[in-house]
C-alpha cells in the first residue's frame, strides 16, 4: 500500500497542477487587459485555442496512449502545461504586437495539455488501487478542485504585493521538476486491447452462431416431417377402417 501511495504522489500532484494552471489565464485577466491594453473581446478570444486544442487533445491522445503508452501522454500532457505558464509568463514581458499572439499559443498549449492529461489521470487512480478505484478517482477529482479553488486566491494575493509574476513562473518551474519526477516514478501501463483481435473474436463467433441457427431449424424441420407422418399414418388407418 505504501508503494502504490509513492508511486501514485505524482498523478496527484499532476490534478493539483492541472487544477492551478485551468485557472491560470482567468484569474489574471485584469493583469492582461491592464498590462497590454486588450479589450473584452480580445480577451474573450484567448480561449478558443484552449478549446479547440484541448478537443484535439482529448480525441488524440486515446489514439496515441496505444501506441505510445499512457506514460509518454502523461508526461507530454506535464510539458504542455507547464510551456503554457512559461509563455504566460513571457507574455509579461514580450513587445504589445507580440504580447496577443503569445498569449493564443499559450492558451493553446494549455488546453493541449488537458485534453491529454484526462486519459492518464482517469486511468492512474483505478491501476493504482484497484481495490478502491472509485474512491481513489473521487479523490484526484477533489485534489484538482482544490486547484481550481485556491488559484485565485494565490493570484488575487500575489497581485496586491506586486508579485503576479510569481504565479506563471512558479507554475512553471513546478510543472517541469513534476515532468521529471514522473518520468523517474515507475507507473502502471495500460494498453487498450487490439481492435484486430477483438475483430478475430467477432469473426470466431459469428460461424458457431450461425451453425446453431441451422442447426436448431434443421430440429424444427424434422419434428415438422416427423408430426406430418403421424398425421399421414392416422389418416391411413382411418381409410382402412372405414
Amino acid at each position: 500500500m505504501n508503494r502504490s501511495v509513492t508511486t501514485a504522489a505524482p498523478v496527484y500532484v499532476a490534478a493539483l497542477f492541472q487544477g492551478l494552471t485551468l485557472v491560470s489565464f482567468p484569474a489574471s485577466s485584469d493583469v492582461l487587459m491592464q498590462a497590454h491594453g486588450f479589450t473584452h473581446a480580445q480577451y474573450g478570444a484567448i480561449f478558443l485555442p484552449q478549446v479547440a486544442a484541448a478537443i484535439l487533445g482529448a480525441i488524440g491522445g486515446g489514439g496515441l496512449s496505444g501506441r505510445l503508452g499512457l506514460r509518454t501522454i502523461f508526461l507530454l500532457a506535464l510539458l504542455a502545461n507547464a510551456l503554457s505558464q512559461a509563455l504566460l509568463a513571457l507574455s509579461a514581458t514580450a513587445p504589445a504586437s507580440l504580447a496577443y499572439t503569445t498569449v493564443l499559443v499559450a492558451t493553446a498549449f494549455l488546453g493541449l495539455g488537458f485534453g491529454l492529461t484526462g486519459g492518464p489521470l482517469n486511468t492512474y487512480p483505478r491501476l493504482l488501487f484497484s481495490t478502491k478505484s472509485d474512491t481513489a478517482l473521487l479523490v484526484l477529482h477533489s485534489t484538482m478542485g482544490v486547484g481550481l479553488s485556491i488559484g485565485p486566491l494565490l493570484v488575487g494575493w500575489l497581485m496586491m504585493r506586486q508579485a503576479w509574476l510569481a504565479f506563471p513562473v512558479g507554475l512553471a518551474i513546478a510543472g517541469g521538476i513534476l515532468t521529471v519526477v514522473a518520468s523517474a516514478v515507475v507507473l502502471p501501463a495500460e494498453r487498450p486491447q487490439n481492435p484486430r483481435f477483438l475483430w478475430i473474436q467477432i469473426r470466431a463467433r459469428i460461424p458457431s452462431s450461425g451453425c446453431s441457427f441451422r442447426s436448431r431449424s434443421s430440429t424444427r424441420s424434422q419434428r415438422a416431417r416427423s408430426q406430418a407422418g403421424r398425421s399421414s399414418t392416422f389418416a391411413n388407418r382411418a381409410g382402412s377402417r372405414l
